[in-house]
């Protein structure tokens, strides 16, 4: 539970320091050490929704174009690529 919070967090400070519209989709990946994958794992459709993210990729390299952030959770490297998804409408 704290690792998958600390993810989300860091994601949705990745969101506003990239100025994002709030009810703007994404398209996210993160890469890192194998212990925070599986945290989020099992959770993946609440990341997803609680992010805005269309879609999540897990431990998969971020899309060309995307932007990129490297942080830390509990000492351990996290990557997240994030890039707006297509209108939905």
């Amino acid at each position: 539970e704290g690792l998958f919070r600390e993810v989300l967090n860091r994601v949705q400070g990745f969101r506003k320091q990239l100025d994002l519209e709030y009810t703007g989709r994404i398209r996210l990946t993160l890469q890192g050490e194998e212990s925070l994958l599986a945290a989020v794992r099992p959770r993946v459709d609440e990341l997803a929704r609680e992010t805005l993210a269309v879609e999540v990729g897990l431990g998969e390299t971020p899309r060309e174009g995307a932007q990129v952030s490297e942080t830390r959770v509990e000492g351990e490297v996290l990557t997240l690529g994030l890039s707006m998804a297509p209108d939905a409408g």
